[in-house]
């Protein structure tokens, strides 16, 4: 627990530390005559080294004893103007070549990030937001993802000088999510102060089952056509999409066994790291670690959590209402087709048409429920055309899929930037 601006005085910390008797406490009087930063942890859950203290922050090394798990964590309290910070922003970059585990950078960094992070008349310097924002890409920091305000400051004052600000933030490198993917950040209520406090939940990656997804790239494979033509080889008794499907898993498993087998990738793109990090903040900004649901109740857990929005989403489509009847007079006051036009629409589609439809679609996109995506079938047509062609015609003389077909993947996206309810998210079908 990080504590800022107290206003302690040094010859009163060992009385005022007596109402935290269960807590151990580091401050940082030693760097600032004022001791402007004060840390509190539990012996028995946490082992903290200090690294390095000055008057803008403490970093320290800390060990969960629950999770057995190390980072490093530097708790931030800038100074009021821009260029008594340039030290913070120095010592900030100096730590990064020693950087080696998870590393999470929070507080009060007393400047905002962007001119949309402040309200009121006090005019912004912008050369003191460019020097935050250079410190965050130097030491390849992402911001957290928050729920809550937008703002964490507020100057109390009343009419058209009141004034708030976002000044308080959290930032993690991409080691960091490795350990803690579905950690979020609260920004809660002011009581007294008139910054908000804030709270990091690292939260519990919920063991969910990855779905298989077909990547593009495999198809540059030497062995793509040989692996896909021998899971079509092999025999399969049933229902044209019953075959179609149970080929594509066994294309499935070997393209997965293939996978298992390359133990080293050379990449010349010098940026890769660069584009992991950013593939890994993404998947953290889409991790729902805690919602309040319709009720207003806060859910925590994964399954609470998918239940809440299930819960949700069914009380707004589970209801039924009447419909009026059909009525035949409107019905046939309509066009209706002559005899040539309706045996025109029950002609078999032929597999050059689907061919057709099929290579219309963009290569990259999104796969379908089973994985595999449209650039798979372009590329695989020579052998998997039969099949395909068979299992569109079978359904427009039938009208029937498997179940498994028939079903889709439902994506929440958020429509602002601190969805913490279920009404703040909005399904899309995929």
């Amino acid at each position: 627990m990080g504590l800022l601006e107290t206003r302690v005085k040094e010859a009163n910390v060992s009385r005022v530390l007596n109402k935290f008797a269960r807590f151990r406490a580091l401050n940082n009087y030693s760097a600032h005559y004022n001791g402007r930063i004060r840390v509190l942890w539990q012996e028995a859950l946490l082992n903290v080294t200090v690294l390095l203290v000055t008057a803008q922050m403490v970093d320290l090394k800390v060990f969960c004893r629950l999770l057995n798990t190390s980072v490093y964590i530097t708790i931030v309290y800038g100074f009021n103007d821009g260029v008594s910070r340039k030290v913070l922003w120095t010592d900030l970059i100096g730590l990064v070549p020693s950087v080696d585990l998870g590393w999470l950078v929070l507080e009060d960094f007393n400047i905002v990030r962007t001119m949309d992070d402040k309200i009121g008349r006090h005019p912004l310097v912008k050369w003191e937001m460019l020097d935050f924002n250079s410190c965050l890409n130097w030491c390849s920091l992402d911001e957290l993802y928050f729920q809550g305000g937008p703002f964490t400051w507020t100057n109390n004052q009343d009419g058209d000088a009141r004034g708030w600000s976002r000044l308080d933030w959290a930032f993690f490198n991409p080691l960091w999510l490795r350990a803690f993917l579905d950690s979020i950040m609260r920004i809660l209520p002011s009581r007294t102060s008139d910054h908000s406090p804030l709270l990091v939940l690292l939260g519990v990656q919920a063991a969910f089952k990855k779905s298989f997804k077909f990547l593009n790239c495999w198809i540059a494979n030497a062995r793509f056509l040989e692996l896909v033509a021998s899971a079509w080889d092999s025999v399969v008794f049933g229902t044209p999409i019953y075959r179609l499907f149970s080929k594509l898993k066994k294309a499935e498993l070997s393209m997965l066994a293939q996978k298992a087998k390359i133990t080293h990738l050379k990449l010349s793109d010098s940026n890769t790291a660069y584009f992991y990090s950013a593939v890994a903040a993404r998947r953290h900004l889409s991790v729902v670690g805690s919602i309040v649901d319709h009720h207003g109740q806060v859910c925590s857990s994964p399954d609470v959590v998918a239940a809440a929005f299930c819960g949700y989403y069914q009380s707004l489509l589970g209801t039924t209402s009447p419909v009026a009847p059909l009525s035949l007079t409107t019905i046939q006051s309509c066009y209706c087709l002559n005899a040539s036009e309706a045996d025109s629409l029950s002609v078999p589609i032929s597999p050059t048409e689907i061919r057709a439809a099929l290579f219309s679609m963009g290569s990259n996109k999104s796969p379908g429920i089973d994985g595999f995506s449209v650039k798979f079938f372009k590329a695989s047509w020579s052998i998997v055309s039969s099949d395909f062609c068979g299992v569109v015609n079978d359904y427009f003389r039938h009208g029937r899929l498997l179940r498994y077909a028939s079903t889709t993947v439902n994506s929440l996206i958020p429509k602002k930037a601190s969805a913490c309810s279920v009404l703040d998210y909005r399904p899309i079908s995929c």
